[in-house]
């Protein structure tokens, strides 16, 4: 009797974990944590929002009456800062700048210095030569001598600049024309998993940023039936009115995080259907492209998960309660 009870309860946690939808994750595309025009850090960025721009005085020797400069300085081009309300894993990565020069025609030769601290302290920095001549925007890209760098819950991410070079230099930053900011792998966005009833379809994910999430072509989720070999790229299938929820606080390293909810209107029948998602903070193509396609089976009514978001672990805890009654039962 004792071995049909735990055979009973096994049965019975085996079909409550089967009706989770299970996802999976890849960053297979860097972060651009941008530089923005109120000198803060965030990979969210305007699409109608035209360039910020800063001149950077260059520090020198002028020999006049000679026409000739001497003994160049290296000058502060600026710094951006954000606080990090949870946790932030990233590589070195590179530094993009966007410069052109004062005086057009000049032969300026300029240097580029780019370093990232954590909470104060230098995480990692580097530096790169700018053009010859930069009579428009002219990208330069730096790369961070850090494998790794970890900005922990509450510690403020900086990125500074200095410059040295024979004329001023303009930068363009905050649009994305001119992508300017830190690029590395980080795991600023983590897909957490998808589910849905027959009226909704829930993405539920971890953003770091907390940025504002719209509808267009950096969010593109799709409901799709299995049987369907068009699948995404079908626009029929696409979702594009959602509500924004917050979800269930997400265990990270060393802290939690509160999930973010994309609850999506859908019209769904009966049967066996592909849910995924293509995420991105915005629409570079070296940015953050997540993607996680799953396959959910739903019943009759629909099934329940698609309304709870974060329903799991209370799922695992009735499982686990069903099965110490059983086995009570069976002694």
């Amino acid at each position: 009797m004792a071995m049909k009870g735990i055979l009973i309860a096994a049965i019975l946690v085996f079909v409550m974990l089967m009706v989770i939808p299970n996802g999976s994750s890849q960053n297979s595309n860097p972060t651009l944590i941008a530089l923005k025009g109120d000198d803060t850090l965030s990979p969210e960025m305007d699409p109608e929002s035209e360039a910020t721009t800063k001149t950077v005085q260059a520090e020198y020797i002028d020999l006049f009456p000679i026409p000739a400069k001497a003994s160049r300085q290296w000058v502060d081009a600026g710094s951006w800062t954000v606080n990090i309300g949870s946790e932030l894993a990233a590589n070195g990565g590179v530094v993009n700048i966007w410069y052109q020069d004062v005086d057009d025609g000049s032969t300026n030769s300029p240097q580029w210095n780019a370093s990232i601290y954590v909470g104060g302290s230098l995480a990692g920095h580097g530096q790169a030569d700018g053009a010859a001549d930069a009579d428009t925007p002219t990208l330069v890209t730096i790369s961070i001598d850090a494998s790794s760098i970890s900005v922990g819950s509450g510690q403020d991410l900086e990125v500074r600049l200095r410059y040295t070079g024979w004329e001023d230099a303009t930068l363009y930053y905050d649009c994305l024309q001119y992508p300017a900011g830190w690029q590395a792998n980080t795991n600023a966005l983590q897909p957490v998993t998808m589910t849905a009833t027959k009226s909704k379809v829930n993405l539920i994910f971890v953003d770091v940023f907390d940025i504002t999430w719209r509808s267009n072509d950096w969010l593109y989720v799709y409901a799709c039936p299995a049987s369907d070999g068009s699948g995404p790229t079908n626009p029929e299938y696409r979702l594009t009115t959602f509500t924004v929820l917050q979800g269930e606080p997400v265990p990270l390293s060393n802290s939690s995080k509160a999930a973010t909810i994309l609850q999506f209107d859908a019209k769904l029948d009966d049967g066996e259907w592909k849910l995924g998602a293509r995420m991105q903070y915005n629409n570079d193509s070296f940015l953050n492209d997540i993607s996680f396609p799953v396959k959910f089976k739903k019943d009759d009514s629909g099934g329940p998960l698609g309304d709870l978001p974060g329903f799991e672990a209370p799922l695992i805890v009735f499982a686990i309660l069903a099965t110490l009654l059983v086995l009570r039962r069976r002694r």
